[in-house]
């Protein structure tokens, strides 16, 4: 479907509006229905190797084909068998195959594979440990407790 297939016509003179390739992304599909389980797997497949904070294009068409049948036991969502979008300057493809034992990935348009192993969409950036996490902690200088409001990492030099 269209990515920016919005209601009403763009007048004559108004500011051009702009969204993020994710944005699009995910109102085009939940637009039509498609679940969310399956939207959110199309967008970590292709979010492991492009920059969906760039901006949509008008021209640029989404294609997503996708089983009613669930990936596993205790899902209920069913499972991505290709996403792609399409567009006159840039086209990115996702074809999804099994690695192994539920061991997805996705082998773009150029046959690079870009793996999916986290369900969640986070990916270790370094191999390294969480040391600290969200919430309340004492401040190591000050002494007095605050709320911590981020994720610290520690890795091998």
């Amino acid at each position: 479907e269209d990515l920016f297939n919005y209601s009403g016509a763009q007048g004559e003179g108004t500011h051009k509006r702009q969204y993020r390739l994710l944005d699009a992304i995910y109102s085009t599909a939940a637009r039509n229905s498609v679940p969310t389980g399956v939207i959110g797997e199309a967008i970590m497949y292709l979010s492991r190797g492009q920059d969906l904070d760039a901006f949509a294009s008008e021209d640029q068409r989404l294609v997503l084909i996708y089983s009613q049948t669930p990936r596993g036991k205790g899902e209920t969502d069913g499972r991505v068998l290709y996403v792609g979008v399409q567009g006159t300057e840039k086209s990115l493809d996702c074809f999804v195959f099994q690695l192994s034992e539920g061991q997805f990935a996705c082998v773009t348009g150029d046959d690079q594979v870009r793996s999916l192993t986290v369900t969640n969409g986070m990916v270790t950036p370094v191999n390294g440990v969480m040391t600290s996490t969200f919430g309340p902690r004492k401040h190591p200088i000050l002494g007095t407790v605050r709320i911590h409001k981020g994720v610290d990492w520690a890795a091998p030099v």
